[in-house]
């Protein structure tokens, strides 16, 4: 995992621009590789986390995007 996780870096660089966000994508992606490694299936391991980190990126923006449309819905009815 070590050897790879540079290489993460780099592709999350190309969809946040804080580094500190960044970092912490990366260590995100690469629990939910250790936790889920039976689902592995060894062919390439930098795709399959690199699809790890996409598939967080878009949880996270569903997230975000769930809590501004219920900020903007709080607001409106004020």
């Amino acid at each position: 995992m070590e050897a790879i996780e540079p290489k993460l870096k780099i592709h999350a660089r190309t969809k946040l621009f804080n580094a500190q966000e960044v970092d912490d994508l990366v260590s995100k992606t690469l629990l939910r590789a250790i936790e889920n490694l039976d689902g592995f299936d060894g062919s390439n391991l930098l795709a399959w986390t690199k699809t790890i980190m996409d598939r967080i990126l878009i949880d996270d923006l569903r997230r975000t995007k769930l809590i501004f449309n219920y900020t903007l819905d709080t607001l409106q009815k004020v």
